[in-house]
This record gives C-alpha cells, structure tokens and sequence, in this order.
C-alpha cells in the first residue's frame, strides 16, 4: 500500500498519469490511518544507513496530493463537496464567534443542546469568566454521539478540574477541510481564526491547556496548531495554550486521585480499540490501558491487531462521509475481531471511532448492537460500543 501510493505520485509527476477525477476518486479510499507506515519501512530506519533520507510520512503525502489536485482545478468527490458546503454556509455572521461551524449540515446553534443533560452549569467562556483549562467537545461527539460530550463534562466537574466551554461558538478544528485537500479553507477559515481565538482565551481568560475529546481535534491542535513541523509550513502565529487529548488528563486525575474508583461493583468486560490519531499519531497508546488498569471493574481483553498494529474504524480521511460502504465495511472487519475477544463492551477514546465502530455493529448486527445497561446515557445511542469516558461515568454513577 505505502510504495504504491508512492508510486502513484512518482507516476504524476513523471507525466505517465494525469489528473483526473477518477484519480480523485481512487485516493480518497485512503483512511489515512498510517498503518502502512507501520508496517512498510519506506521511511527511516534506524537499522539502515542511507546518505539520503526517504519519504517518511506516507499519510501527509497522500494527504497533499488530494490538495494538489484541488489546486490543479479537480473538483473533490461530491460527498466531500457536500461538508465542504456545509462548513461554509452554517456560519452565523454577527455570533460571537463568526467562523464556528460544522461538517454535517447541522445548525450551529444545536451545538451545545447536549448540555441539557448535565446537572451543572460549565462556564462559558464567552462571558466574564476565566479558567484554567478549555474544554474542546469537536463536532462528531457535538453533533452525532453527544453521549460522549456528556461524559466528558460529567468527568472533569466530578474531579473538580476548573474548566469552561465556548457552547454554540465552539469552532471546528478544520481537520475535514484539510483531510479533503482544500487547504486554503483549512488555513484561512479554521486554522488561523482558532489559533486567533484560543491564544485570546489564553491572554485575557487565563486558559492555559486545551483539552479534546476528539483525537481528531488533539491532533490539529497538538501538531498542525502547534508543532513547529506543521504551523510552520502554513505561516501559522504559534498556539500558545498546551494541548491534552482526554485519556491524558483522565490518567492524571486518577493519579492524583480526585477520580476515585470503587473496588466493588459491576465487573465489565472491555475491549480496547486503538484510534489510528490517538495510537499511531499521538503515540498515546498505553495511555488508555493505564486508566483501565487502574479500574477495579474493568477487564480488558485484546484484539488480535492492538496497539501501533491496530486497524482503522473506516472513518479515518473522512472515508466514510465520502464513501459511506467503504467506510462500514472496514468497520465490520474490526468489530468482528472485536467479537473474537468475547468482550461485552467494546471501547475506544475517539468519537469518531465511536461513530465507525457502532454504525457497522449496528450493520451487522453484532452483539456490541445490544443495548447497554441502564448505567449508561441512552439518550442518543443505546448499544455497546461505547467512550472509555462514559464507561468511567456509569462506574461513578455520575
């Protein structure tokens, strides 16, 4: 897969192929989940000695061919033109946060409905407030498993974390905008807007970290927001607050024990999905096994393929918004391995992961399809596949 994506692009290059829509069409069936990279050493290795160094990451080359052929006048498939579309006309122009948007073709001001759920108030960042950390929600587990979202809330109020949230002008992070390949929109309408935004929370609101609930989110922020690598290459100002993806703070709070588990009580059975941003990008994979070590009632069971080696959701570069049966049918795959384990829950820290996993049980009719118990929020998703967030949540009783 790795060499051939190269060759695809030597090929362009080369003149041998042009392109064309169809091309267009064959390279947004990559998911971008960087297994290849993994598993294909077409980059540096550390056991051999070249005089030049390779093409080491095959995902951003892939990635920037798609840009490259939007800059050549290649239209993008029409299901990405749709949440290209969809970014742009669900703006509300006098709202505090202008640019706040989403990929979906949902209304901005839905955004934050899953609050009603919650049995506090968060600060809103927005009024007269500050706080030391932001919570960034992203628009999968805003919009399409706002469980999630709560969650993640219930968690952070439980542990006493001083928190706040932006509500209905939370902005996306731009991660489809650049997945798709339309890079002046990613750079202009998102980048830089939010890193204008979250540096302004920072100076006048106090906020020194972001946390995400999306590994989609954590990584913009954490490496095109932050990384010199990537904000770099665009010309971006530098984002000035740090950046955490939920585990990493959840971990945190275990630690220091302001989350506090109860040795007693229902005993689940899990299996861990890796997400290929929070494993293979961030490199954030014992994170998760650690918080589900220190839970008393979790019993986790591996799937043949974990860790770096995991296998993708079928979300990833936003194949299944393009492709949706591509997309589905990579996600059976893994809920069948997830199956093999003999788990009765099947978890991962990733919204869309969430998304992808549950869309194909429920496909499939897989047993992680069954509805969870009634610890769990079954307000908008009532199966198995579930945050390891809202597993958290239904321990505590919270």
């Amino acid at each position: 897969m790795s060499r051939g994506k190269m060759q695809i692009i030597r090929a362009l290059l080369e003149g041998r192929i042009e392109p064309s829509k169809e091309l267009m069409e064959d390279i947004t069936l990559c998911t971008f989940c960087g297994l290849c990279r993994q598993i294909c050493h077409n980059g540096n290795d550390p056991n051999v000695s070249l005089p030049i160094s390779r093409v080491t990451d095959q995902e951003l080359v892939f990635e920037a061919l798609r840009a490259d052929l939007i800059r050549l006048g290649i239209d993008p498939i029409p299901k990405h033109q749709d949440m290209l579309n969809s970014l742009r006309v669900n703006r509300v122009k006098d709202a505090w946060n202008p640019w706040a948007t989403n990929p979906f073709g949902e209304k901005k001001e839905d955004r934050d409905k899953w609050t009603q759920h919650l049995d506090f108030k968060m600060k809103d960042l927005r009024e007269d407030v500050e706080a030391e950390y932001l919570l960034h929600i992203g628009c999968t587990a805003s919009y399409l498993h706002p469980d999630v979202a709560v969650a993640a809330a219930k968690l952070l109020h439980a542990a006493g974390v001083d928190f706040g949230y932006l509500y209905s002008d939370e902005p996306c992070c731009g991660w489809p905008a650049k997945k798709i390949g339309d890079w002046l929109m990613y750079k202009e309408e998102f980048a830089e807007p939010n890193i204008e935004l979250f540096n302004r929370l920072y100076e006048e609101k106090g906020v020194e970290k972001i946390v995400a609930v999306c590994s989609g989110c954590t990584k913009m922020f954490y490496q095109e927001y932050y990384d010199d690598r990537f904000y770099s290459f665009f010309g971006f100002e530098k984002l000035k607050p740090d950046v955490l993806h939920l585990p990493e703070l959840i971990l945190d709070l275990i630690e220091e024990e302001a989350l506090q588990f109860p040795e007693n009580g229902t005993k689940y059975k899990i299996t861990y999905h890796d997400p290929c941003r929070t494993g293979r990008r961030l490199g954030l994979i014992e994170t998760p096994r650690k918080i589900i070590e220190k839970v008393p009632q979790l019993e986790l069971v591996e799937m043949k393929n974990n860790r770096e080696f995991s296998r993708c959701c079928g979300v990833g570069g936003v194949v299944k918004d393009g492709h949706p049966e591509v997309g589905l049918q990579i996600g059976m795959k893994r809920v069948e391995e997830a199956e093999e384990t003999g788990a009765e829950y099947l978890v991962s820290v990733c919204p869309e992961c969430k998304r992808g996993l549950a869309e194909s049980a429920d496909a499939m009719k897989s047993k992680f399809a069954e509805e969870a118990d009634d610890r769990f929020l079954k307000t908008y998703y009532k199966g198995k596949v579930r945050d390891l967030s809202e597993m958290l949540c239904a321990i505590l009783g919270v």
